[in-house]
């Protein structure tokens, strides 16, 4: 039964930099909520409190007359630049792609607002600037909000290369647990890793039991020398019987 260590996992890295110029996006951001929550003061100001609940949705009163009023989609916008405002405070870097994307819709009808004031019939600056109270300051907070929208979507655009990723560069490993083995180094009784110093001989890995060990001298029998025959005694043969000069074998015949 063998026993490797667990694998060491991997989390994503975050180097821990904040995204950059968020406070500045949040100044934008609050700036643009000022400006919007202004018409709806100026609406209020004009038909009551009651209408907070036509500007809301929740009634179908009808809306102030005027070139531009508060309406229940601007409802919307403003709860989604208050959420901005938090995200962009707490350092949530999703801010700089959804505020870009928020303010650059609201762009695309206050720039078409602005363009057809100038270009309609009867238009042009009088329609702009006339009267002063209210109409040239309501098209004023328009203005302001398309050119806040614009800035802010050039600083996201200008800082992007410094802004880090939402989910670091790359991936680290986990620290490693009390009792496991750090990751690249040997385990405890092991030969460090890496190939032995140029010119080192590698050291020769220990012999196992019974192998390799030096051994007794070999008695007789397999791998040792072959003892010499016994001597013989004089006057007999090589095969224990007596020579016939001696006396022994057969008899002669006659």
């Amino acid at each position: 039964m063998s026993y490797s260590p667990p694998v060491q996992g991997f989390a994503p890295a975050h180097d821990g930099r904040r995204p950059a110029a968020l406070p500045g996006l949040a100044v934008l951001l609050v700036l643009h909520l000022l400006l919007t929550v202004g018409i709806l003061v100026f609406d209020l100001n004009r038909a009551g409190a009651d209408y907070l609940k036509t500007a809301l949705g929740f009634s179908t009163g009808p809306f102030v007359q005027e070139s531009v009023s508060f309406y229940p989609e601007d409802t919307a916008i403003t709860v989604a630049l208050l959420v901005m405002i938090i995200a962009a405070f707490s350092g949530r870097g999703w801010v700089r792609t959804g505020g870009t994307m928020l303010l650059m819709l609201g762009a695309y009808g206050e720039l078409t607002y602005l363009v057809r004031l100038f270009t309609m019939d009867g238009g042009g600056w009088d329609a702009f600037a006339k009267p002063a109270t209210p109409v040239l300051w309501l098209n004023l907070d328009i203005l302001a909000q398309l050119v806040l929208s614009l800035v802010f979507a050039l600083v996201v655009l200008a800082t992007r290369s410094s802004a880090p990723s939402t989910f670091g560069g790359g991936f680290a490993p986990v620290p490693p647990q009390p009792g496991q083995p750090v990751p690249g180094q040997p385990m405890a009784g092991q030969p460090p890793f890496g190939p032995p110093a140029f010119g080192a001989a590698p050291a020769a890995p220990p012999a196992a039991p019974g192998f390799g060990q030096p051994q007794p001298p070999a008695g007789p029998g397999f791998g040792g020398p072959t003892p010499p025959p016994p001597a013989q005694p004089p006057g007999q043969s090589p095969w224990g019987h007596p020579r016939p000069e001696a006396g022994g074998g057969y008899p002669p015949r006659g």
